[in-house]
C-alpha cells in the first residue's frame, strides 16, 4: 500500500541583514507604540515557559510516585513523538501562514 504525500512548494525568500534603523524602528513600535500588547505578549510567553517546564519536568515524578510506573518505562514513546511532531508542524505552518499574510 503506497501513500501519496502532498508536496507544498514554498516560495524562495531573500533574507537581508537588518540595519540599525530597522531595529530602532521595530523597538520603537514594540516599546512605544504598542507597549501594552508587548507586555501582554511577553507575560504570556513567560507564563507558557513556566507551565511547560512545570509539566514536563514533573511528569516522570507523577508517573513513578502516584501511578507506580517503573522508571525504565517512563519516556517518550513512538506515538508521543508522532503527536509532538504533528503539533509542532501545524504550529510552524500556521506561523508561516500568518507571516505570509502580513
Amino acid at each position: 500500500m503506497c501513500r501519496m504525500m502532498q508536496v507544498f512548494l514554498v516560495p524562495i525568500m531573500a533574507i537581508k541583514m537588518a540595519t540599525l534603523h530597522a531595529i530602532a524602528r521595530c523597538s520603537k513600535t514594540l516599546f512605544m507604540t504598542h507597549r501594552q500588547r508587548t507586555a501582554v505578549g511577553l507575560a504570556l510567553m513567560v507564563a507558557q515557559a513556566f507551565f511547560y517546564n512545570a509539566i514536563f519536568f514533573t511528569y516522570a515524578l507523577v508517573l513513578t510516585d502516584f501511578y507506580a510506573v517503573r522508571i525504565d518505562h517512563v519516556g517518550t514513546s513512538y506515538r508521543l513523538r508522532r503527536v509532538m511532531f504533528l503539533a509542532l508542524s501545524c504550529s510552524a505552518a500556521s506561523l508561516t501562514r500568518s507571516v505570509d499574510d502580513q
